[in-house]
């Protein structure tokens, strides 16, 4: 069936294209960020709880739907050991995409709500700056609407209301910036991957900040 206005395209285009866009946003917020960093440093003991919050885009495909939109999440996060080098880290993370960024894609609006149980290692570390790698486990909810169109051939199609859920399980590569002086850390982390039953699978980059809970 041929779809009116529809053009073709190659994914490994559009994923490419997202990427290197989203990667060249995330460094200018980086560059003006750290000297706010620097500005924020005080002379502290580095709390073990914290409330990491993050922002950032992803690329988002599930059972019908697809898109690409803006991310935002929060949660809980534990330090353990000596070294603060593991932490565990429950959050609710929450997306709106939307099909009309891509082409060959049936007009659509949708929403996501994601339940993740993370754990996170500072795989190295160098001075303040580390890199960390993760996994972890998830929930999803997936709700939004397929838009009407016409095909060529003159056929009407309504638009749908749609349901999802997945569960399944994510990994990710963080770059941790954790000032001495600071109770603060930032992160970056430009490569975070979903996959799950029904074929979703999702690609996110975001930036985020850890705000301290007390002292230990």
């Amino acid at each position: 069936m041929n779809i009116h206005m529809m053009k073709q395209h190659s994914p490994a285009n559009d994923f490419l294209s997202f990427w290197l866009g989203s990667t060249f946003v995330w460094v200018l917020l980086l560059g003006v960020a750290a000297p706010v960093y620097h500005a924020m440093a005080q002379d502290t003991i580095r709390p073990r709880t914290s409330i990491p919050v993050k922002i950032g885009l992803g690329i988002h495909e599930g059972d019908g739907e697809i898109g690409v939109g803006f991310l935002y999440s929060v949660g809980w996060q534990k330090s353990m050991g000596r070294k603060h080098k593991i932490r565990i880290n429950p959050q609710l993370t929450m997306g709106e995409f939307h099909g009309g960024f891509l082409t060959d894609v049936r007009e659509q609006y949708y929403r996501i709500s994601l339940y993740e149980f993370n754990v996170h290692y500072d795989l190295v570390r160098i001075g303040a700056f580390s890199l960390v790698t993760s996994a972890g486990v998830f929930g999803e909810y997936s709700r939004g609407l397929f838009a009407a169109f016409s095909t060529m051939d003159g056929h009407y199609i309504p638009e749908a209301y749609f349901h999802h859920f997945y569960v399944g399980g994510r990994v990710s590569m963080t770059l941790r910036l954790t000032p001495k002086r600071s109770r603060w850390a930032f992160e970056w982390r430009p490569l975070s991957i979903y996959l799950g039953n029904r074929y979703l699978w999702g690609y996110a980059m975001m930036f985020g900040m850890d705000i301290p809970l007390g002292c230990r």
